[in-house]
């Protein structure tokens, strides 16, 4: 998810990175489709998770912290929303709003 080896990584590889990274997610909950926006990482799991909670939307904030999103459903509605959160936090919230381990 980066542009180049001489560039820094894009706040969307920064993101992966602090939950884990994608090998880890995929094995731990079936992560797949994983989009860089940007300043956004959003992607979908397989694993059952709280409230039919299936898609994950993180956001880098302008006050440095993140906005993170809970979607569920092929229309992907949005049925939570933890904002201002550090990034040793990232983790943490995730598993608290889907009930899923992202690490043993």
């Amino acid at each position: 998810m980066t542009t180049a080896a001489s560039e820094s990584p894009t706040p969307a590889a920064v993101i992966l990175a602090q939950l884990g990274g994608a090998h880890r997610l995929t094995a731990m909950i079936g992560a797949r489709d994983f989009v860089d926006g940007g300043d956004a990482l959003t992607f979908r799991f397989v694993a059952r998770a709280l409230g039919g909670i299936n898609r994950v939307r993180v956001t880098l904030t302008p006050a440095d912290t993140y906005r993170v999103s809970f979607h569920r459903g092929r229309a992907a509605e949005q049925v939570a929303e933890v904002a201002g959160v550090y990034a040793d936090g990232l983790r943490a919230a995730v598993e608290h709003h889907t009930g899923l381990a992202l690490s043993l």
